[in-house]
């Protein structure tokens, strides 16, 4: 499972990483599981309204990268999506390394040990930000 923004469609090539190592691990008999954040979410979050409603990102994302996808309401992970998706991996990007994912998301070691669920990070290329390709880094 991995949950993120993914406001650009199609996604650029950091994403598209991130979902070739979410099948990888996955293998061939796991289910990736995307979650799209929502675009109030986001305006909260980030300080804009996306240009794809975050049901389209979900719905495009589902027909070319993901077993299943939601469109998450909550800033944090919840019990909610943990206890729905069960997911045994949860990946961000390697690009969260150096953030502190405890305060953005909400996960704990404890956490995750109390879900069964290990966090993996995908090898991210890091040369492509969804804020430059929209031009709200311009």
């Amino acid at each position: 499972m991995t949950i993120g923004s993914f406001t650009t469609i199609p996604p650029h090539e950091d994403h598209e990483e991130l979902f070739r190592f979410c099948h990888k691990l996955a293998g061939n008999y796991g289910d990736v599981i995307i979650g799209v954040n929502a675009d109030n979410l986001i305006e909260e979050s980030k300080g804009f309204i996306p240009r794809i409603p975050a049901v389209q990102r979900a719905g495009w994302l589902q027909a070319t990268w993901a077993d299943e996808t939601f469109v998450n309401e909550d800033l944090f992970v919840t019990e909610d999506i943990m206890s729905r998706w069960r997911p045994n991996i949860f990946i961000v990007g390697a690009d969260w390394i150096s953030r502190d994912i405890q305060k953005q998301t909400g996960l704990t070691t404890q956490r995750l040990n109390d879900w069964g669920c290990v966090l993996a990070f995908a090898p991210t290329l890091n040369r492509v930000h969804s804020a430059d390709i929209d031009g709200r880094n311009k």
